[in-house]
């Protein structure tokens, strides 16, 4: 791919009214690698505070729920996955209207797989 087609796929991401993270499979604790200006938007959260880190922070001690079960089945699974989950932004508020969640294994090469939101 060209560098060009990169900088479009790039600006495409930061120009999304989504808000997009993508985290990475194949390392412990599925860490945030990018985070675009719509997740920021949404959540309050920079994209410095959130990579690094597992999206789970976003839910705070609310985990015990069916869909972050059926989302951790589909990831175990390498499979595309659409919940409704109850995030909560940086100022502790809910933002679970924001609508579902979803989650799609992109692969890369040699079969890893990288998680796009």
């Amino acid at each position: 791919m060209s560098l060009a087609m990169l900088n479009l796929f790039s600006r495409a991401l930061d120009c999304s009214s989504n808000g997009v993270v993508i985290s990475d499979m194949t390392l412990p604790g599925q860490p945030v690698f990018c985070a675009n200006p719509a997740f920021t938007r949404i959540t309050g959260f920079e994209p410095d505070e959130a990579i690094g880190r597992n999206c789970a922070f976003l839910q705070r001690d609310d985990t015990a729920r069916a869909e972050l079960g059926e989302l951790r089945r589909a990831i175990a699974a390498g499979a595309a996955a659409q919940v409704v989950l109850r995030n909560y932004r940086r100022t502790a508020r809910c933002s679970s209207t924001n609508g579902p969640s979803r989650r799609w294994p992109v692969p890369r090469a040699a079969s890893a797989t990288t998680s796009a939101s």
